[in-house]
């Protein structure tokens, strides 16, 4: 590897380095005898390096060198440089960069910010000492008429590049009728200490700019397995002269003379353009391009001008997925439980997917949640699958739909699907009972106060009971009765409690039977009522009566007379009448 000290001194016209020197020396010494070969090699390198209509050459007849050099060309016609060959040291392999500003380069040797990168190339090999190296590095320069542009060509790592020295810079150094190259200076590396002054060896292959294409495909991407795509070409004149185009090809298509709108031969004056479009169908698998090449020819003062342009189109995979969301069990008896619901994302179209998130909109985010991970990659055709498990709750006929919403990144873009389960909750019925007791349960006839408690319970497994009437079929709505009042809700298990008091009347042997209702909903809204009855007897009390009699007088004289007799009989019964037979 040749190395070149980073402490070389820049001058007018002295040698950059002591080795350098000894190099070149050595070098001169086989030039002549290699005479023959370097120039075949120099025309043959040239020549099948690249495609380009126009090739122009310094003089490679080196005796000095650095990693790189920097130089003006000045356009006479509107110009596009392809590529450049360069002398380089030889025997070496070495990494090289180009780049360019518009405008001099002098005042800018050092300021790294006014050029741009055209390109990098690596492990290339030199052909030699003032041979022609070509350095396969695309560069599509636009050099407009009339314009000067600089170039700074430059190793970056094991080797150099080689030069003459020169007079002054900007000094003519060679040019032709498109463009001129003027000479330079020589730069260590990068944008480092400035040798000057220095002429540039090299070979140019450039094209006349007079012709350009741009091509524009619409839409840019199409899903597999593809669609039409409209391609718009726009020819352009960017030179002074008037350009004949003869010729309009498409890579895939051939000929777009009559595709289209487009139709030859097309007369652009200087500064003016022709449009044509042209539809096409471009197909192909997910995850491919299509690129096609649109070629233009013709003639412009007299000289062949040719221009091409690339345009790609992306294939994307239909990116699809589909969830399907399962719950089990998907019926529950009221209140609810536990359900176990399974997930199911399948990638259904033909670019893999990202899977970022899992989010249930009853049960939030799943990540975490039972068996469900975060991120998944799913491969096209796979699917993937988790459970969890959480509770559904609510009264019979409740059905809790919820949706699980998948979103990832499929081929670049969004990508997001739904999927839902139902559990329904079924009814457990309700039950009540009532219970009625009466204190006393019997009086003595005629009757007596009697006191009614009055007990509901809420047997129902589940529901809760609204009691929105007491009813007695003999003592009537019960509400504001004593202790009773209504509406009341009763718990599952519960019960309510009231009692009221009333009067019971009768006859001995009597029995007053009678029944309470209660009535109303529970909390699925269904009817429900229940009774409960109490038996007062009313008891015999046993009849009793006296007899007084009474002789008015008491006693009369012999041998008799007449008495006046009295009789009173009285009932002395609590309650019952005497009728009195004899």
């Amino acid at each position: 590897m040749s190395t070149l000290p980073a402490s070389e001194i820049s001058s007018a016209s002295g040698p950059e380095d002591t080795l350098n020197r000894s190099v070149h020396a050595l070098q001169s010494l086989f030039r002549a005898r290699k005479k023959t070969v370097v120039a075949v090699i120099a025309l043959l390198s040239s020549a099948i390096a690249y495609a380009a209509t126009f090739v122009l050459s310094t003089p490679y007849n080196t005796n000095n060198g650095q990693r790189g050099a920097m130089f003006d060309i000045t356009a006479t016609n509107s110009v596009i440089i392809r590529n450049i060959d360069a002398n380089l040291y030889s025997g070496t392999t070495a990494d090289y960069e180009i780049y360019y500003r518009a405008g001099t380069h002098v005042g800018f040797e050092n300021n790294a910010a006014a050029w741009t990168l055209l390109g990098t190339t690596t492990a290339l090999t030199s052909l030699g000492t003032d041979v022609p190296t070509p350095i396969p590095i695309t560069l599509d320069l636009l050099i407009p008429a009339g314009q000067t542009y600089a170039l700074y060509v430059t190793n970056t790592f094991g080797g150099g590049t080689s030069y003459t020295d020169g007079a002054a810079v900007g000094n003519f150094l060679a040019g032709d009728a498109n463009i001129s190259v003027f000479e330079g200076v020589g730069k260590s590396y990068p944008f480092g200490l400035t040798f000057t002054v220095r002429k540039f060896n090299g070979t140019f292959h450039y094209d006349l700019a007079d012709l350009q294409v741009a091509v524009s495909p619409t839409p840019a991407t199409v899903a597999a397995p593809g669609g039409p795509v409209s391609y718009a070409v726009q020819l352009s004149n960017l030179g002074i002269n008037t350009v004949s185009v003869t010729s309009l090809t498409d890579s895939l298509l051939g000929s777009l003379d009559g595709v289209g709108t487009c139709a030859l031969p097309q007369t652009l004056a200087p500064s003016t353009n022709y449009n044509c479009s042209f539809t096409t169908n471009v197909t192909g698998t997910g995850g491919t391009t299509v690129t096609r090449t649109i070629s233009a020819a013709g003639t412009a003062a007299g000289n062949p001008v040719s221009a091409s342009a690339m345009a790609s189109v992306d294939i994307i995979g239909a990116a699809a997925m589909t969830v399907t969301k399962t719950a089990t069990p998907n019926l529950l008896p009221e209140p609810g439980g536990n359900v176990t619901f399974g997930v199911s994302v399948a990638n259904t179209g033909s670019l893999p997917i990202d899977l970022a998130t899992l989010v249930d909109d009853v049960h939030g985010n799943l990540a975490g949640q039972g068996t469900c991970t975060l991120p998944q990659v799913i491969a096209v055709a796979a699917t993937y699958s988790c459970s969890f498990t959480a509770m559904v709750v609510g009264n019979a006929g409740f059905s809790e739909v919820d949706t699980i919403t998948a979103s990832g990144m499929s081929g670049g873009s969004p990508i997001s699907a739904q999927g839902s389960a139902t559990v329904t909750l079924t009814d457990v019925p309700s039950s009540l009972s009532l219970t009625k007791t009466a204190t006393p349960t019997s009086v003595d006839e005629p009757g007596g106060l009697v006191s009614f408690s009055v007990q509901v319970n809420n047997t129902s497994a589940v529901d809760s009971i609204t009691i929105n009437s007491l009813i007695d079929d003999i003592h009537g709505d019960l509400n504001g009765q004593g202790t009773c009042a209504v509406p009341q809700v009763i718990p599952a298990g519960g019960s309510y409690s009231c009692a009221f008091s009333a009067t019971v009347t009768g006859n001995a042997g009597d029995t007053e039977i009678d029944t309470i209702t209660a009535a109303g909903t529970d909390d699925d809204a269904n009817p429900i009522s229940a009774n409960g009855s109490a038996t007062v007897t009313i008891n015999d009390l046993p009849a009793s009566m006296n007899l007084v009699k009474v002789a008015t007088p008491t006693s009369v004289d012999e041998p008799g007379g007449s008495v006046s007799f009295a009789v009173q009989v009285n009932n002395t019964s609590a309650v019952d009448s005497i009728t009195i037979n004899s």
